[in-house]
């Protein structure tokens, strides 16, 4: 009894514990997550080198890891044309922006996490003698959302967002300009499936698919692509490490959005 009095502030309450637990899944399931603009570290193969560099930076949590969170997400992708047998990506780029507020819920068979974000993204053609002028842009409103529900043998996670794009232009990039364009509407899902129960040297099999659909109005391009990841994951105590084989089937991403592709792949990543 005295023991529990004197460490009795060094000793998360279960409900504390829970709420930390019921984030740290919802992080986990949101870093896994196939969509190429995930924030994270990576290189991966599909046609051409791609490298990433990014992260989702927590600016406020509550102090349980439940209620508001305000998260800052920057993202750099180098990569290369179809083909290219270049090591070091740098020809294609593009760079996103992302500033969200979410409220997370925890139960105790679930945790929740719905927010809006504000979203920014412009795709570049490095200067040479044949790259062509202009560059894409998109801003976004987005409305997130991520059900986490885990498993000691399976855990699923499901994530639907609604998006509407403003003053972007992905259809000409000749006639594109900053905070300049028009309106869209766009949906995503993202879906993860993990199995702990099948773990071998703590090496976590999972598979995830990451789908997007934009409609097409006036400067804004309709787009849909679908991405896949087959592969392992692996949870250190700061990060958080995957290796994957991937298919890409629909809209490229970044400059080369016009084109349609079916490729596939494989890759690494890091999240912290």
């Amino acid at each position: 009894m005295l023991l529990s009095l004197l460490l009795g502030s060094r000793i998360p309450h279960g409900s504390t514990a829970h709420a930390q637990s019921g984030s740290a899944e919802l992080k986990t399931a949101a870093a896994l997550s196939a969509d190429p603009n995930t924030p994270a570290f990576g290189v991966s193969v599909r046609r051409a080198m791609r490298a990433q560099l990014g992260a989702a930076l927590p600016l406020w949590a509550s102090p349980e890891s439940e209620g508001l969170i305000f998260t800052l997400s920057p993202l750099m992708e180098l990569h290369e044309p179809a083909n290219s047998t270049q090591v070091l990506p740098s020809q294609y780029w593009r760079a996103r922006l992302t500033l969200s507020g979410a409220a997370v819920f925890v139960t105790d068979s679930a945790a929740y996490r719905i927010g809006l974000s504000l979203e920014h993204e412009s795709d570049h053609e490095t200067a040479h003698a044949y790259s062509q002028p202009g560059f894409l842009t998109q801003n976004a409103l987005a409305v997130r959302s991520l059900a986490s529900f885990p498993g000691a043998d399976v855990a699923l996670s499901v994530a639907p967002s609604l998006l509407l794009y403003l003053a972007s232009c992905t259809l000409d990039r000749s006639v594109c300009r900053n905070f300049q364009g028009d309106t869209s509407g766009g949906a995503q899902l993202d879906i993860v499936i993990s199995a702990p129960g099948a773990a071998l040297w703590e090496l976590v099999p999972y598979l995830s698919a990451s789908g997007l659909g934009i409609l097409r109005h006036a400067a804004v391009r309709g787009e849909t692509h679908l991405e896949l990841h087959l592969g392992l994951k692996y949870q250190s105590r700061f990060l958080l490490m995957q290796l994957f084989a991937l298919g890409y089937f629909g809209n490229d991403v970044g400059v080369q959005r016009g084109d349609r592709v079916t490729e596939v792949g494989a890759g690494t990543r890091l999240a912290l």
